[in-house]
C-alpha cells in the first residue's frame, strides 16, 4: 500500500531554554574555584553541556533572532539561546601569540561549530563598558575593539547589560537612560555593527515600576537613542516563545549555567 506523506509543522508554543553563563575557568588567589551556583565553571563543563545539547537536537540562536516571525530553525530541532554575561575575561582571551586561549568561552564555541558544523556559531554576548565600575571589556585593555567586532563579524550578537552593573531597583528614569545610552555608546564608537538592541539585567535585579521599565526598552540621553527588543531577567526557567499569550518582551527568563542543572533540562526538555 502506499504511504501517504504527513507534513509536519513546528511547535510554536514550545517553551525555549535560554542559558545564562558568567566566567568560565577563572581563577582565583587560591587557584581556579569553581561556583556550585554556575558563576564560574570549569572549561570541561561548557563543553560537556554543548555536547549533551547538541545529542538532544538543540539549536542554537542569537536572542534577538528568537523574537523575529522568520526563526528558522531545522525541523526536529529545539531553540536554545546561549548568554554571556558582563564580558569576562574567561569568555574571551587572546594568548601571547594572538591565538585564542581554547579554554575561553569564543574558543570553546567555535571549536565545537568546527566539530559540528550544523551546529551554527551563535550566542549572545551582554557587555559592560570600561568605566570606573568595570574593568575592560573582556579584561584586556587595548583588545576590546577589536573582540568586539570579532564577535560581530562571527555572527553573535552583542548586546546591552547596563553601564554601572548597579541594581536597576535603586534607579530613577535619568540614571536607567544613562545606563542604556552609555553602554551603547560605547560599543558602537568600537564595534559599529553591534546591534545593541536586547538587554539584560544586572543581577535579575527590575526596575521600581512599569513606566521605568519601559525607560530600558526605549529612551535618549546625551545624543544617543537606544531601542530593546526584549529584557531578560537571571536565574529563571525556560521562557516562553512570541506565539504564546503568556510572552513578555520584559521577562525573558533565563536557565543559570549551574552543573547539573542545565543537564536536567535537556533531559526534561
Amino acid at each position: 500500500a502506499a504511504i501517504k506523506s504527513r507534513t509536519q509543522h513546528p511547535n510554536e508554543l514550545g517553551q525555549i531554554p535560554v542559558i545564562m553563563y558568567h566566567a568560565i575557568g577563572a581563577k582565583s588567589s587560591r587557584g581556579v574555584r569553581y561556583d556550585k551556583h554556575g558563576l564560574n565553571i570549569a572549561p570541561e563543563t561548557l563543553r560537556n553541556q554543548l555536547r549533551l545539547m547538541y545529542e538532544a537536537n538543540w539549536y542554537p540562536i542569537n536572542m534577538r533572532e528568537m523574537l523575529s516571525p522568520n526563526l528558522n530553525v531545522p525541523l526536529g530541532k529545539t531553540p536554545v539561546v546561549l548568554t554571556f554575561d558582563d564580558a569576562r575575561g574567561t569568555q574571551f582571551t587572546y594568548l601571547a601569540d594572538g591565538s585564542l586561549d581554547p579554554d575561553c568561552a569564543v574558543a570553546i564555541l567555535e571549536e565545537f561549530h568546527r566539530q559540528h558544523p550544523d551546529w551554527p556559531l551563535k550566542a549572545s554576548f551582554y557587555v559592560l563598558p570600561k568605566s570606573k565600575y568595570n574593568p575592560t571589556p573582556f579584561y584586556q585593555p587595548g583588545l576590546e575593539a577589536k573582540k568586539l567586532n570579532y564577535l560581530v563579524q562571527r555572527g553573535f550578537e552583542v548586546a546591552n547589560h547596563s553601564t554601572s552593573h548597579r541594581m536597576m531597583r535603586t534607579l530613577n528614569a535619568e540614571q536607567l537612560r544613562w545606563e542604556m545610552a552609555e553602554c551603547v555608546r560605547y560599543v558602537r564608537q568600537r564595534a559599529p555593527g553591534a546591534t545593541m538592541d536586547t538587554m539584560a539585567l544586572p543581577g535579575g535585579s527590575t526596575p521600581r515600576t512599569a513606566e521605568l521599565f519601559d525607560v530600558l526598552l526605549n529612551g535618549t540621553e546625551g545624543g544617543t537613542t537606544y531601542h530593546n527588543l526584549c529584557i531578560l531577567r537571571a536565574w529563571g526557567d525556560t521562557t516562553y516563545p512570541p506565539a504564546h499569550k503568556k510572552f513578555d518582551i520584559k521577562d525573558i527568563k533565563r536557565i543559570g549555567a549551574d552543573p547539573g542543572y542545565i543537564e536536567g533540562w535537556i533531559k526534561r526538555l
